[in-house]
């Protein structure tokens, strides 16, 4: 019998994120009974049961110690000696994987988004270090290869389980929508899948929504020109009555203190933002969700099941699940223009968000894109008029057609993994390439 390929997984494992893509990705490997995998799990506790369930599934989880589990990682490699080491994170949570290189030879795989462009020297630097770079959009595979013509990155994209995320029956979407208020068939619901944070930039979406909202945006010599959008506090509102049963639905936290990882300063509280925007009443949100717990699959699958859109209003993404999840759910999409999310709406349908400017933040000199607040609330009156004549149906049908071709299974998206970690671990150490000139900076993490 074949000796299997020892991986160590460094990332999350939950119900969100990273963690989602861990759990569809490294089960699915270890059925194929080619791999042995440990995983350093960001979110695991040590709960039993979540490592009896882990373990069911191919999948040895060990409680992460030190900054992004970078302790336990060194005892890994240094004990368990695995040929590859497969990091699922930005560039900046895993980098400190290239300090653990002398407990003992691995070839490490980094599997990260790339959400921005142009690139800046510390990430540079940081996508130089892994053996092998594995990125999960066209879109930013081409930033790279602008950026770094030496590095030749791979290019696997996330999948989706079309199984558990599929549309609902009529009559069942009909009775899931009244449970959360929607009473009519023709109220229209809008609806965002994310967490709770400033790159997500969830004010934009509730002015765009409170702008659709609002009939003197028909009228000339409208008072909000003058404005640049400001609708919070404009006094010229007036409420369109064909949309006063639309309705928001958020699938996040609200940012009112009631998880101590969701506290202030880091997410929006969206409750002020609902009365601030005249919207209390009209946003609706999922239960006692908390960032490190989201809810299954199939729950999920029901709540994009239930929107008309699902919208995104991220400043940028380097992939952004919810979109295929709401492809393969048969939800139309509207999105920014810019990033992954532009390369995922152009390939399943939906539309894309104009962009009114960029911004440049503090994270490594990022270049986040801002939504219009007219552009959206003009894509959401395009996407009710699209409702009424039965296009956005087809746009659906389009996505879900999409998401099958990225189906883990039937997509070919774990044969592109095997494939991928049998020829890394088949060979020598891969060839390096060569790295810029200059030495990379060293970030103090400990890993001893």
């Amino acid at each position: 019998m074949t000796e299997k390929i020892k991986v160590l997984a460094i990332s999350d494992w939950a119900d969100t994120g990273f963690g989602r893509v861990m759990k569809e990705l490294l089960p699915r490997l270890a059925a194929t009974g080619l791999f042995e995998i440990e995983m350093v799990g960001w979110c695991y506790d040590g709960n039993p049961l979540t490592y009896d369930d882990a373990r069911a599934r191919g999948v040895r989880l060990h409680p992460p110690e030190g900054p992004w589990g970078c302790r336990t990682a060194a005892w890994c490699v240094r004990n368990l000696r695995p040929r590859i080491v497969l990091s699922l994170g930005d560039p900046w949570m895993v980098d400190w994987i290239r300090k653990i290189r002398g407990e003992a030879p691995f070839s490490w795989v980094a599997y990260v988004p790339i959400d921005r462009d142009p690139i800046s020297e510390s990430w540079r630097q940081m996508l130089a270090a892994p053996d092998v770079l594995v990125l999960y959009s066209r879109w930013g595979a081409e930033v790279v290869r602008r950026a770094m013509p030496f590095r030749h990155p791979e290019v696997v994209l996330h999948g989706v389980d079309c199984g558990a995320f599929k549309p609902l029956d009529p009559s069942v979407r009909r009775l899931a929508r009244k449970s959360l208020g929607v009473e009519r068939d023709e109220d229209f619901l809008v609806g965002m899948v994310a967490r709770n944070q400033e790159r997500k930039q969830v004010p934009r979406l509730l002015c765009g929504f409170r702008a659709f909202n609002c009939a003197t945006r028909a009228e000339p010599d409208r008072p909000c020109e003058g404005r640049r959008w400001r609708c919070d506090g404009c006094p010229g509102f007036k409420q369109d009555p064909a949309k006063e049963r639309s309705r928001i639905y958020l699938h996040m936290t609200m940012g009112d203190g009631t998880d101590p990882d969701d506290g202030r300063g880091v997410s929006w509280n969206v409750i002020e933002l609902a009365r601030r925007y005249g919207l209390a009443g009209r946003v609706i949100s999922t239960r006692a969700i908390r960032v490190k717990r989201g809810v299954p699959s199939a729950e999920l699958s029901a709540i994009y099941s239930c929107l008309d859109l699902h919208v995104i209003t991220s400043k940028r993404e380097g992939f952004c699940l919810p979109i295929l999840e709401a492809m393969a759910s048969g939800t139309p999409n509207a999105a920014t223009d810019y990033s992954a999310c532009k390369e995922l709406v152009e390939d399943g349908g939906g539309y894309p968000l104009p962009v009114q400017t960029f911004v440049n933040e503090p994270h490594d000199e990022a270049e986040g894109a801002i939504v219009s607040i007219e552009g959206l609330a003009e894509r959401l009156d395009v996407a009710l008029a699209d409702r009424a004549s039965g296009l956005l149906r087809s746009i659906g049908l389009e996505g879900r057609r999409h998401a099958e071709s990225l189906d883990w299974d039937r997509g070919g998206i774990v044969k592109q993994w095997t494939d991928l970690l049998v020829r890394v671990a088949g060979a020598e150490p891969p060839r390096r390439d060569p790295a810029p000139a200059g030495e990379p900076v060293e970030e103090e993490v400990e890993v001893s």
